[in-house]
């Protein structure tokens, strides 16, 4: 059922790509989809299905049975609906509230708030299937399970291909319909676990009683630190959404930088790939103040021609503004880069922790342990700015030596032993 669902993703995905490309309204579709993901991960099948699958075990094979385990799932499933049919609620007022008032005509935002809107009502259906989906699987019952997400590729698969090619060649009402069949898609992945449920004794129904249930408490106690985590994974995803949605546009990009080419520490293949992508280098030039519209909104920024005078501590030769040649750059995204230096907090917080006079970190590069017990380290960090190769490299050194020291406590112990896996 697994490998269907994902040839069916894939069959999804080349018609999303055959249709819209990468066009605005995709970049828009894949934004506004994230937030019902959000939800997913977060009280779906990720920290909640965790957390309760365990619980509800335990209770089954109690002493209330399979009638308490069916009363600790209601109240769940009850206590889910009501928190994420509030969220929903909120968010579809909200967009519409921004829509209407906050965002230009034109822009990506008016581009994504409808999709968002219609797509918001898929968490709490999601959430709920990925609740079922965890019931059946405590109860030794995986086909249908593994088969619901199926009907989500299915059903995007007939929107794109059944029809969107019967409609006007519009964009817009095109992503609209596909965004409308994966709120369909969510009421189909939990109907088609109900009979399966309703034949092993299950009833999702919705109950109250939350803060009395002792399951409900051990369930919360067990999602938090899985929720934090989704959490700050899940935010970052976001944000490198919005942040490609708008490199996928036709404006302009250009970087603004305070020195001449020859002054720049990035790396040459960098600066290389970056003018080959069609972005504009302003060199000599430093902003120094941003501008707004009445409403808030950038709208560009001030900057000042610079030229080099004497060189400082660094031997690079320090930029000083011209006087009047200041001008305006139109903008509305502007992302500040102020360097890779290392977090000066680390010396006055850690004072046992090694460091350069950099404050970068002091580890050894065959073990990537510190001068602390029990701290490694790699990366940036101990390197100052490299590559993310290198960062990864580290990552996985790190590792294999964290897992040995788990495994004997031997702070000494040399780096290429093998050691028996975790269990």
């Amino acid at each position: 059922m697994t490998a269907i669902s994902r040839v069916a993703g894939l069959v999804r995905e080349i018609l999303m790509a055959k249709y819209f490309g990468t066009s605005v309204w995709k970049s828009a579709f894949n934004i506004a989809f994230q937030m019902p993901n959000l939800f997913r991960r977060l009280l779906g099948e990720g920290a909640l299905s965790a957390a309760f699958v365990p619980v509800f075990t335990d209770t089954v094979h109690g002493p209330g049975g399979l009638a308490e385990a069916n009363r600790l799932a209601a109240r769940v499933a009850g206590l889910l609906v009501a928190i994420l049919t509030a969220i929903t609620a909120l968010g579809i007022l909200l967009a519409l509230a921004l829509q209407y008032w906050c965002v230009p005509p034109g822009s990506r935002w008016a581009a994504i708030l409808p999709l968002l809107r219609i797509m918001l009502g898929y968490a709490p259906l999601i959430c709920l299937a990925a609740l079922a989906m965890g019931i059946l699987n405590a109860l030794r019952s995986f086909a249908v399970p593994a088969l619901a997400p199926v009907f989500l590729n299915l059903l995007m698969i007939g929107a794109i291909a059944g029809v969107c090619p019967l409609v006007a060649d519009d964009p817009r009402l095109r992503i609209e319909i596909v965004a409308w069949s994966v709120l369909v898609a969510g009421f189909a992945q939990v109907a088609v676990q109900l009979p399966s449920l309703t034949r092993r004794g299950v009833r999702l129904q919705l109950l109250g009683g939350w803060r009395t249930d002792p399951g409900i408490r051990r369930i919360f106690q067990a999602m938090a630190p899985m929720v934090f985590g989704v959490s700050v994974f899940q935010i970052n995803t976001a944000m490198d959404g919005v942040r490609t949605s708008r490199r996928l546009g036709a404006e302009p990009a250009t970087l603004v930088y305070r020195r001449s080419a020859a002054e720049m520490p990035a790396r040459t293949e960098e600066v290389k790939h970056a003018q080959q992508e069609g972005i504009e280098f302003r060199m000599l030039t430093n902003p120094i103040e941003f501008l707004g519209d009445e409403k808030g909104w950038l709208t560009g920024a001030r900057c000042v021609k610079m030229e080099l005078g004497e060189p400082d501590e660094s031997g690079r030769r320090s930029p000083v503004a011209i006087k009047g040649s200041e001008f305006v750059l139109p903008a509305n995204v502007v992302i500040i880069g102020v360097g890779t230096t290392a977090n000066p907090l680390i010396q006055s917080s850690t004072p046992d922790l090694k460091t350069t006079a950099h404050n970068y970190i002091v580890a050894d590069p065959g073990t990537t342990r510190t001068s602390k017990r029990g701290v490694f380290a790699g990366g940036d960090i101990v390197t100052g700015g490299a590559t993310v190769i290198l960062a990864m490299g580290a990552g996985r050194k790190a590792a294999k030596c964290i897992h040995e020291y788990l495994c004997t406590g031997d702070w000494s112990i040399p780096p290429k032993q093998v050691l028996p896996v975790l269990k």
